[in-house]
């Protein structure tokens, strides 16, 4: 299950891995990822990465998620509390499983418990290393 970690400072990196999650796989077979390792989504549906992020202020902030994926596009739909933000985030190819990228988004966020979810609806995710929140 996720558990609540603390926003306390901007920007601020949070790793895939202590996120809460179904599905997808802890994995470290593929090197240049940071902390412990990273998380690997298989199934094309159903699959989700879950951060619970706890606020102090509300506001826009800019999502930036770390990822590597050898082949094409394989989107992700990404939801903040709930809604919709992108219903198919475009997680393009990066050349290798060891080339890591980085994908924004915008997004508002609450103060209190933010729950920022990436979920597969109909393709498989790419390996998704960290979430690093920046708020404007």
């Amino acid at each position: 299950a996720a558990k609540k970690v603390n926003l306390t400072k901007s920007p601020q990196t949070f790793e895939a891995e202590e996120a809460g999650r179904r599905g997808p796989s802890f994995a470290k077979n593929n090197g240049g990822y940071t902390g412990k390792g990273f998380i690997d989504f298989q199934e094309p549906s159903g699959e989700y990465l879950k951060w619970l992020i706890q606020s102090k202020s509300e506001g826009e902030c800019t999502l930036s998620f770390r990822y590597a994926l050898a082949g094409s596009n394989r989107p992700l739909q990404l939801k903040v509390n709930g809604k919709i933000i992108t219903k198919a985030m475009p997680f393009m190819g990066t050349g290798s499983w060891t080339t890591w990228k980085t994908i924004k988004s915008n997004a508002m966020m609450k103060a209190g418990t933010n729950e920022i979810l990436l979920e597969s609806t109909g393709a498989s995710g790419p390996n998704i290393d960290s979430l690093t929140i920046d708020q404007k």
